[in-house]
């Protein structure tokens, strides 16, 4: 068995049982590392997946475990959240859109990936209640990213001429998609940095050297229009209290960046032309893409309530001939296309909320006079959100489990929120508890 493969395996195991004997954040852990490396699709992580080791199964069993077990040490809140009630009632539409849209071939079902997501979130909201937990989880997104991008310095390229596969996670098995978790993963590192110590920042330079290297080795140019809006917007809300660090950090790792570009990154960011109404002055790839996202416009004017969960591929010839079997390579046309008009307005609901819960936040911290630091993590959400929500213009993310993970980050900072406000005996509005202990001495003298 392969050194990778014994190191892993004793990492995951530290997860599982200290979820289930000691607390459940370290669950929360062990399926952080599962779903961003994906030991079963690596060479070294094969062996024990042959053997009947599910990996995300067993880890998930032991954060069930570890709720039930360790529930003390868990504040459960007494409701469901808006953004998880949205996230349901999409999952209940993407269900029922089996039986609404077009006949498929019964291979993909989402709905029953994204309940397993809901179960998940669910779970991880419930166990992120502090602002420990909300940072050791962000630091195991930041570390396992880092270990994917030191994979992919010896990934090949030779086939596509650019990182395509067989590096990261299962949702992450096209280039595309592993660029823009990498990219979605830089404002996290940021604040990371800028919170750190000396010690922590050398680790995160390295990290973030490893990250962007994997970006410019997938050469995507829907991450690289991303990157270009999220850097707009790094500087655009970075929080006044910290904004000459930020842009000082953002033009450094621009700088950074430039001497990790290669030829190979340039010419591929060159061939991006803006007008899409002029199909010759595109290359094959943005063609293809232009005339998928007219099959989705189409199909939702035939069909204002979906073609079905999955079905796009299936039907795209019917509308475009030239381009049968392709995808959208567009998260919201693809689910105005398969889930129609009230999908796309679910999911768009579930964004606009991210925001809105984003902001609320924000006033929070600033009217409670809660620690500044807090700023940054609303922050880091929302550029991250954006970077995200911008590469969903190129490449399909309606079905990927990230996706609402960055849409239910708001919760977790809401749920921090609460905590240190507990804390501090304050009440939302920013009154302190004094109105409290008040109430008590009149209740206490009805007593006497």
């Amino acid at each position: 068995m392969a050194l990778t493969t014994l190191i892993f395996l004793a990492v995951f195991m530290l997860c599982l049982l200290g979820s289930i004997f000691y607390h459940p954040m370290l669950g929360v852990v062990g399926y952080v590392m599962t779903y961003v490396v994906a030991p079963a699709s690596q060479w070294w992580g094969a062996e024990l997946a042959r053997m009947g080791f599910r990996y995300s199964l067993f880890m998930g069993v032991a954060l069930i475990l570890g709720m039930a077990l360790q529930s003390k040490k868990i504040s459960f809140p007494g409701k469901l959240y808006g953004q998880e009630i949205l996230f349901a009632a999409l999952i209940g539409w993407i269900f029922l859109s089996r039986y609404i849209g077009l006949p498929g071939d019964g291979i993909d079902n989402f709905s029953d990936k994204l309940f397993r997501v809901f179960v998940f979130l669910w779970m991880l909201i419930r166990i992120v209640d502090s602002r420990k937990h909300y940072e050791i989880f962000i630091w195991a997104l930041v570390l396992t990213t880092t270990f994917v991008g030191f994979d992919a310095l010896g990934a090949s390229t030779a086939d596509f001429g650019r990182l395509h596969q067989g590096v990261g996670g299962s949702d992450f098995a096209e280039g595309n998609f592993l660029g823009t978790h990498f990219a979605m993963v830089l404002p996290f590192l940021g604040v990371l940095f800028m919170k750190g110590t000396n010690k922590q920042r050398v680790f995160l330079v390295v990290a973030a050297v490893l990250i962007v290297n994997g970006i410019v080795l997938c050469r995507s140019r829907g991450v690289f229009l991303a990157l270009v809006l999220g850097t707009v917007m790094a500087i655009y809300f970075a929080p006044k209290v910290w904004r000459s660090k930020i842009v000082m950090l953002v033009v450094v790792g621009l700088v950074g960046a430039f001497f990790l570009v290669d030829e190979g990154f340039i010419e591929r960011m060159g061939n991006i032309n803006p007008d899409i109404t002029d199909l010759e002055a595109q290359d094959d790839s943005a063609t293809g893409r232009i005339l998928a996202w007219k099959a989705a416009v189409a199909m939702a004017a035939d069909h204002p309530l979906g073609i079905g969960q999955g079905n796009f591929s299936r039907y795209v010839g019917d509308y475009q001939p030239d381009i049968p079997g392709k995808d959208t390579h567009n998260t919201y046309l693809r689910a105005l296309a398969e889930l129609g008009v009230p999908g796309l307005l679910l999911l768009g609901a579930m964004i606009w909320n991210a925001f809105r819960m984003l902001r609320e936040q924000k006033r929070r911290i600033e009217a409670n006079n809660l620690p500044l630091e807090f700023l940054l993590h609303v922050y880091a959400q929302t550029v991250a959100l954006v970077i995200f929500l911008a590469a969903g213009m190129f490449i399909t993310e309606t079905y990927i489990e990230e996706f609402y993970w960055l849409l239910m980050f708001p919760v977790l900072l809401e749920r921090v929120v609460d905590g240190q406000m507990r804390e501090r005996g304050l009440v939302d509005d920013g009154m302190v508890a004094r109105q409290r202990e008040i109430a008590g001495l009149f209740e206490g003298e009805s007593a006497r």
